[in-house]
């Protein structure tokens, strides 16, 4: 989405290095049609390095899409440092949120059921 907020000809770095420092996490989906250009690399050292620069305030999730034809295989080298989950699509959404920060997850409000 913040690419429809850059101007035509902004390096696409500065974008991403942007909207990492406006977010709390940032989620690498790794499915069977997962291939690196170079260009999701760059993305996942920026992300690996926000990480360690802000600490408990921006996570880096990595989810292996079984549904997808993701494998533990495809996870990129610099992503194996971590703890990546492989995940049906059902718990997509339960495990990013589980993955967010402490303070991003108070923040967290689910409707009551009906």
């Amino acid at each position: 989405m913040f690419r429809y907020s850059l101007v035509a000809g902004d390096p696409l770095l500065r974008g991403v290095d942007n909207a990492f420092a406006q977010c709390g996490a940032a989620v690498f989906f790794i499915s069977g049609e997962y291939v690196d250009a170079g260009v999701i690399r760059k993305e996942v050292d920026r992300a690996i390095h926000e990480a360690a620069m802000r600490g408990d305030a921006f996570r880096v999730i990595p989810l292996v899409l079984a549904q997808h034809g993701g494998t533990d295989d495809q996870v990129p080298s610099p992503l194996q440092t971590l703890v990546w989950k492989t995940v049906d699509d059902v718990d997509i959404v339960p495990t990013i949120l589980r993955g967010l920060p402490a303070f991003l997850q108070a923040q967290i409000r689910y409707a009551q059921p009906k």
